[in-house]
């Protein structure tokens, strides 16, 4: 990754903290990069669940259990009860539904992502 490319990458993962910042006013962490950063690491986690329950290493009581748990971090973290887990390891695991006036990194149905990979943007 080139330099240009790293700037457009920080550019825009600035721009989702801000995002984020806006629709959770309440979160712990109140600088946009920092807070991206914690998301990412619980995306990380939410989505080998994911793997993990499509790959048959855990049942759907473990799938329950574990993404449960980290739902309950993000949602504490965030100050809300919005982020939901997505189950497909196809896509991004942590999501919210959006409310209208609310803009955020979205997937293809629409729903908001809370933590995405920009490393290829740009």
């Amino acid at each position: 990754m080139n330099a240009t490319q790293k700037a457009t990458m920080y550019k825009a993962i600035e721009c989702h903290g801000r995002q984020l910042l806006a629709i959770f006013p309440r979160a712990r962490n109140t600088d946009p990069v920092a807070l991206c950063r914690a998301l990412r690491r619980w995306e990380g986690q939410a989505h080998g669940c994911a793997e993990d329950y499509c790959n048959g290493t855990i049942d759907e009581a473990g799938w329950d259990s574990r993404s449960a748990r980290i739902r309950a971090s993000v949602n504490a973290y965030l100050g809300s009860d919005r982020v939901w887990a997505n189950g497909d390891p196809r896509g991004y695991a942590l999501k919210l539904d959006l409310q209208p006036g609310e803009e955020l990194h979205r997937d293809w149905g629409g729903y908001g992502i809370i933590a995405p990979d920009f490393s290829d943007e740009g």
